[in-house]
């Protein structure tokens, strides 16, 4: 069995989306300072590095992150690559066949946390993608960078049509490290009372071999 670790770093340098503040990182006590022991503290979004967003995010009576099921978080899913694309369509989606309860795209957006600067040009799922995703039993889909939209399209249309369908959102991966195919997922983000969304670790496990 082999454990692939699919998310980032949160660290001062990460990548985030450009909207964003920066991740804060303090000592609050350290032994370099000669006290007996390491404390820190830090601040951030919600939506920095791997994270999980909820209905709650872009839908008013939409499910908020500790009201979701946790079996969502846990279980089969398959990753599909995308090459080539700009963006994930639904045309590409017919081609794949049935849709899987999970699903993480692997698209050359894995590379570009390289440049540890954000990227605008990244591979997006759009309107009519997200359509064809929901008539699916999905209950999570994942993708390889900071959000499933196109950079500065403000309808936010495939957040809202995947979350209005209860479909959970894993953004902020990086799947460099895995081919296409399937795999066991753990995700399970902070417990965190009555907010749209938190940082998960999100693993993957192979156990092919």
């Amino acid at each position: 069995m082999r454990i692939i670790d699919i998310s980032q770093p949160i660290e001062d340098s990460m990548v985030y989306y450009s909207s964003l503040t920066s991740f804060k990182f303090n000592w609050l006590k350290h032994y370099s300072r000669g006290d007996n022991r390491s404390i820190s503290e830090f601040c951030m979004a919600s939506h920095i590095g791997a994270h999980i967003d909820s209905p709650y995010h872009y839908i008013p009576n939409g499910k908020k992150l500790d009201e979701l099921d946790l079996e969502v978080f846990y279980g089969k899913a398959r990753i599909i690559e995308v090459e080539n694309e700009q963006k994930i369509t639904a045309e590409f989606l017919k081609k794949v066949g049935d849709l899987p309860e999970r699903i993480l795209f692997k698209t050359r957006n894995s590379q570009l946390y390289d440049k540890k600067s954000f990227t605008p040009d990244y591979v997006y799922i759009d309107s009519e993608a997200a359509k064809y995703i929901s008539q699916f039993p999905v209950k999570l889909i994942g993708i390889d960078y900071l959000s499933i939209d196109k950079y500065q399209d403000t309808s936010k249309d495939a957040h809202k049509i995947l979350l209005s369908k209860g479909i959970v959102l894993l953004e902020g991966i990086i799947l460099t490290e895995v081919d296409e195919g399937n795999y066991q997922i753990a995700c399970f983000p902070i417990k965190i009372k009555g907010v749209e969304a938190a940082p998960c670790r999100a693993v993957l496990i192979d156990d092919k071999r």
